[in-house]
Parts: C-alpha cells; sequence; structure tokens
C-alpha cells in the first residue's frame, strides 16, 4: 500500500534549502481539489491607471462581483456541492468582490497588492516624468526593482510562499481572490 500524504520520515535533514524542501513535502497532498483564481473586480483607480491604494470598485467592479458569486453558486450551491472556501487580500477592492458569495473569506495579508512605496497613487506617466531614475530602473529588471519604501516582485514572492504552502494543505475547493502581481 501506498502511504500517500500519511507518513513522512527523514533522516538527516540539514540547512536551509532541505528545510524549505521538507516544509513542502510536508504541507502537500496529492488529492485531487479545485482552486480558482480571480483578479478583484474593476476598482476606481484601475480606471485612472494610479499603483495600489485602496479604492473602492466601480460599478463596472460591482458587476464583476455579482457575476463571480453567480458562478460559484451555480459551480457549487446549484449542484449540492458545499461552498469554497474563500481568500482574499486585506484590500477593499478583494473583500468588495467577495462579499456576495455566501461562505466564510478568510482575508490574507500576504495577499496584498505589491506595496509600491512612494509611488502609490501614482500612474506610471506621472512615475516617468516626476522620478525618471525609478521609471528607468523598474524597466531594467522589473523583478528586482523595489520601489522606494514599497516592494519588488521578489519581495511578493517571498510573501506569497506560507499562502502556497497552506494551498497545499487545503482537501477542498479554494477561490482565491487577489491582486494582478499576486495572481501572476
Amino acid at each position: 500500500t501506498i502511504d500517500a500524504g500519511r507518513r513522512l520520515v527523514l533522516n538527516e535533514i540539514t540547512g536551509f534549502i532541505q528545510g524549505k524542501i521538507v516544509s513542502y513535502l510536508m504541507n502537500t497532498h496529492i488529492m485531487p481539489r479545485t482552486i480558482y483564481l480571480s483578479r478583484h473586480g474593476e476598482s476606481k483607480w484601475n480606471v485612472t491607471g494610479q499603483l495600489g491604494g485602496d479604492p473602492p470598485l466601480t460599478e463596472r467592479g460591482k458587476s464583476y462581483a455579482f457575476k463571480l458569486a453567480e458562478f460559484i453558486n451555480e459551480e457549487f450551491l446549484l449542484q449540492g456541492k458545499e461552498l469554497p472556501i474563500v481568500w482574499s487580500s486585506q484590500l477593499r477592492r478583494t473583500r468588495q468582490t467577495v462579499e456576495m458569495i455566501p461562505t466564510v473569506n478568510v482575508c490574507w495579508r500576504a495577499l496584498n497588492e505589491i506595496d509600491a512605496g512612494k509611488c502609490e497613487g501614482m500612474t506610471y506617466d506621472e512615475i516617468k516624468k516626476e522620478m525618471p531614475e525609478v521609471a528607468a530602473a523598474r524597466k531594467k529588471d522589473k523583478l528586482r526593482y523595489r520601489y522606494p519604501q514599497g516592494e519588488s516582485y521578489v519581495d511578493v514572492i517571498q510573501r506569497i510562499e506560507p499562502v502556497i504552502l497552506e494551498l497545499e494543505r487545503q482537501r477542498e475547493p479554494v477561490l482565491i481572490v487577489a491582486h494582478n502581481a499576486i495572481i501572476r
């Protein structure tokens, strides 16, 4: 018999990388389950092209939230299945996107949008004009570039690692509603 997911025997595990691998293996199982990823509905700052912030949904964003709730209801409730676990960021636009889904929403700080630091609320055109050195450095290495007093994509990847491990532990369907940088 195969003991998949019940027992893990380890010997002489030392070092950072080995520890990371063990952590991943301890949180992984082979049971099939569905994971849904959705970006939040359109926010006011999406329309204006501003970075970050905590703006509310537009009417179009609210319509998307309604359609997402409708989809989840059709996919689960109408078929007699239990609703998925819902995870979102702590930001208003993700919480508004999931508020019509009649299930518990777990808000994760780790799912928040990339922190644009001093560039929060600015558009890319404003950054190019007012902070050309920031625009140039970001264009040169988008993955590792850290916004002034903010985050880089590498920081975001490290931040969401515990979410991914927790996601691997789940045995039921999960709906994650987050932001572009997180879902990528």
